[in-house]
């Protein structure tokens, strides 16, 4: 359930129901199941659960459902009736787990929040891209390996909310000189790639991020070759990552700048953190920005896709060192995300806590409360399965339309442009675009590039394994859909 958003969640329901009615098992795996989404999945479940027994003749176990809980600490099971019984066994096992992660002695994370504040939302992407710089730096110094030479080395993640303000910071990191005796090297890394170059940035990522043995850092050929061909005594290498560095991914880093855009996104980046060696840090390894991008521009709600902040649903600040208390960040755990909340703080209309926003957020969508009208529990409580008006107005993974674009090699003279894939011809055209448009990057002293993102060599090497030409390995792995283009304005 971790990677489904606000709005997919009423899907998920629906899919939970649905199993109930088949008679099959669910396992939910997750390590912060907030309780809104719970006590929904399993009035969702028992409602299915009772029409199977009907169906099949077993009118003494109607509404009966086995559950079960496991964690690193205990398991528990049990048979319940009622969604009553079956709150208080949650809340139960909610509160032990709980105590069981005050009393972990390891703390591999600690935070902070850093303050970040501009006078005029212009200059939001010029202060946001020198607190980042500066913090790297910072960072290196207090959680980095030193080689045998003495050359230092650090791996951190830096994660923004969104792909363009992401790209925006890059470029200016890229143009920002690093201070004398350190080479920065900077991978970023997002959803809009070309398949197979995300792919290799992936493949490399998780080659390097394995760090169960922290010597194997010194084999790693990009980190090898880097300390062999640059001076500097200090290298930082630096991912620039929106939320598919978070979930899924089995990264170990030495330490994270995160712009804030919820809790579970903070929970799940601090994870990330010291994964496998499991060191304690003696100085803050993740630095919380005290404002998202959307924040330092003054838009409202700020904290929205991703995040939970609507219109009808505004916090009473954006600056976090007003609305997130420090237990919930200092040594993050689950326990914001899966203990009950109470009720919440509101002035004005307005959230004065983000964890509470968050909590109650999943309550509203999921459970109808504080007169949530567009709600999942409709879907069990209302019996309306005989129409799909639910799927229509709560479908799942809603997007605007996209259309389909191909960073294309064309094999007659050997060169690489953008394509649109127009599928109406058989087989499929592609015709070179301006829609793409190719921008300057400036790359000032001490900067450069962490991984060769050379697309032609990139497909070279995929053509030879998979026995292609570089041709049909562009137009298998070099695909890419962006929103559609219907005016004519948009140009990426």
């Amino acid at each position: 359930p971790d990677d489904f958003g606000l709005d997919d969640l009423p899907a998920l329901c629906r899919l939970v129901n649905w199993a109930g009615i088949l008679g099959s098992r669910v396992l939910l795996s997750t390590a912060t199941m907030p309780p809104a989404m719970a006590y929904a999945l399993f009035e969702a479940y028992q409602t299915g659960r009772k029409d199977f027994t009907a169906v099949n003749g077993e009118p003494e176990k109607s509404g009966k459902v086995c559950c079960a809980w496991f964690d690193e600490f205990t398991t528990e099971n049990a048979i319940f009736n009622n969604e009553t019984e079956f709150k208080i066994q949650h809340t139960q096992f909610v509160d032990k787990r709980i105590i069981n992660l005050t009393k972990e002695k390891q703390v591999v994370c600690k935070a902070t929040l850093l303050p970040v504040s501009c006078a005029s939302s212009d200059e939001a992407l010029s202060v946001m891209s020198t607190t980042i710089q500066a913090s790297i730096h910072q960072l290196h110094q207090q959680h980095h390996q030193t080689q045998e030479q003495g050359k230092t080395v650090s791996i951190g993640l830096v994660r923004m909310a969104n792909i363009n303000p992401l790209v925006a910071v890059a470029k200016e990191l890229f143009s920002q000189a690093s201070q004398e005796n350190y080479r920065l090297h900077y991978c970023v890394y997002h959803s809009q790639y070309p398949l197979a170059v995300r792919s290799y940035i992936e493949q490399r990522l998780d080659a390097t991020l394995t760090r169960h043995n922290e010597n194997d850092i010194w084999i790693q050929s990009e980190i090898k070759q880097a300390l062999e061909s640059h001076p500097e005594q200090h290298h930082v290498f630096i991912v620039l990552a929106t939320s598919v560095a978070e979930v899924g991914r089995d990264h170990d880093y030495d330490w994270v700048v995160a712009e804030p855009s919820s809790m579970r996104s903070l929970i799940q980046l601090a994870g990330r953190i010291q994964r496998h060696r499991k060191k304690q840090p003696k100085t803050e390894n993740l630095l919380i920005l005290s404002k998202n991008f959307k924040a330092l521009k003054n838009e409202s709600p700020a904290y929205n896709k991703p995040g939970f902040e609507t219109e009808s649903r505004l916090l009473a600040h954006h600056d976090l060192t007003k609305i997130l208390k420090s237990e919930h960040y200092q040594a993050i755990n689950a326990t914001p995300r899966i203990q009950k909340p109470q009720t919440p703080e509101i002035s004005e209309g307005k959230y004065k806590d983000f964890v509470q926003l968050e909590q109650y957020a999943l309550y509203q969508k999921l459970l109808g409360v504080m007169n949530e009208k567009d709600n999942a529990k409709h879907w069990w409580a209302e019996n309306v399965t005989w129409c799909a008006e639910l799927q229509r107005r709560q479908p799942f993974r809603q997007s605007a339309p996209d259309a389909a674009y191909c960073f294309y090699y064309e094999e007659e003279y050997e060169r690489l442009y953008w394509a649109a894939i127009d599928n109406n011809s058989n087989p499929a055209s592609y015709l070179e675009t301006a829609v793409i448009n190719y921008q300057s990057l400036v790359i000032n002293k001490g900067n450069q590039a962490w991984l060769n993102l050379d697309t032609e060599l990139i497909y070279s090497n995929l053509a030879e394994n998979l026995n292609l030409t570089n041709q049909q390995t562009s137009k298998k792995f070099g695909e890419l859909r962006l929103r559609e283009n219907k005016e004519k304005e948009i140009e990426w």
